[in-house]
């Protein structure tokens, strides 16, 4: 519905690797690996979307800007569920 299958994918794949200086983003190869292991045929933009999904958990969690929650974290965006993210936005674009 929401692609919310990519976020578990990338879940599963761990959300980065371990570079020599911290955090990188997954390659290419690592979620190549992962989707043919699972036995899933995944799009190329799909793929892309995984490496994209990465590369901005990595940013995110470099960003030591203290009123931004680590990517990792349980702030106060944290969702569980679509019909979390969906009630959250809900309220967006109305007047009061």
């Amino acid at each position: 519905k929401y692609c919310t299958y990519l976020l578990e994918y990338l879940s599963d794949l761990g959300y980065a690797s371990i570079g020599m200086n911290g955090y990188i983003s997954l390659s290419f190869q690592e979620i190549n690996a992962y989707i043919q292991s699972i036995g899933v045929k995944l799009d190329a933009w799909e793929c892309v979307w995984l490496k994209e999904l990465s590369t901005a958990y990595v940013n995110e969690s470099y960003d030591k800007s203290p009123t931004k929650f680590a990517p990792y974290s349980s702030g106060k965006y944290t969702f569980s569920s679509d019909d979390a993210i969906l009630a959250a936005f809900s309220g967006l674009g109305k007047s009061k």
